[in-house]
């Protein structure tokens, strides 16, 4: 497998407005959902959240470099593509959407998803331990056939200084779903491929288990 012949591929739509809330994994897949309603089922979806400026109020400030970004297989692009023009309700804030741009998936030994939420017993409601969210990504990652160092992403301020596990959260109706960041290190680019195509954990359509190549890669 490569690059020229992944069948998964993500559409950019250019993202217009002012704010968004800084949670808003869940909000933004129902707005989807109002305008493609087939998105509600579609397992094959996955929706990235949207990148902007947090502020101390919770909430984003979208830049002209914003984008929604969806991954899907190629052949699912015509029901997603028409939501370029549609005005989105995400939280109360409003968002227009362009045209779209289809971008291809490329290998990267080096992967990074913000968020990976796995169902553990046990840790419903609350952040799971550590090596018990180790060991089901473990799991995950060897019933794909795939060869990685894993490790759980780390809070860092600017000025280097460590806060430790990146934990996050996401609100879905009246439940808190709990996750760590993750990053995969040492992958083929077959298996670079396969992670960023089939994903972790749960939840890709509300922005979790989404892998994306980390900038700075030692493959330049």
């Amino acid at each position: 497998m490569s690059e020229k012949n992944s069948k998964t591929i993500e559409l950019h739509f250019p993202v217009q407005g002012k704010l968004l809330p800084s949670d808003h994994g869940y909000p933004l897949f129902s707005a989807i959902c109002e305008i493609v309603p087939n998105a509600h089922e579609a397992e094959w979806l996955g929706i990235h959240t949207i990148k902007g400026r947090k502020d101390d109020r919770g909430s984003i400030r979208i830049s002209r470099h914003s984008k929604l970004r969806l991954r899907m297989p190629i052949d699912k692009v015509a029901e997603l593509y028409s939501l370029a023009g549609s005005n989105l309700e995400i939280g109360g804030y409003q968002i227009k959407l362009g045209v779209p741009e289809i971008h291809l998936l490329r290998p990267s030994s080096s992967l990074r998803a913000r968020f990976v939420t796995i169902k553990l017993k046990g840790s419903e409601g609350r952040f799971a331990e550590a090596e018990s969210f180790l060991e089901g990504v473990r799991k995950q990652v060897s019933d794909l056939g795939v060869r990685a160092e894993i490790e759980l992403e780390r809070n860092l301020l600017q000025s280097g200084q460590d806060e430790g596990l990146a934990r996050r959260a996401l609100r879905v109706k009246d439940v808190t779903i709990t996750g760590y960041g993750l990053i995969l290190r040492g992958l083929s680019d077959v298996d670079s491929l396969l992670i960023q195509e089939r994903g972790l954990g749960g939840r890709r359509r509300m922005g979790c288990g989404l892998f994306d190549p980390i900038k700075v890669d030692s493959e330049g």
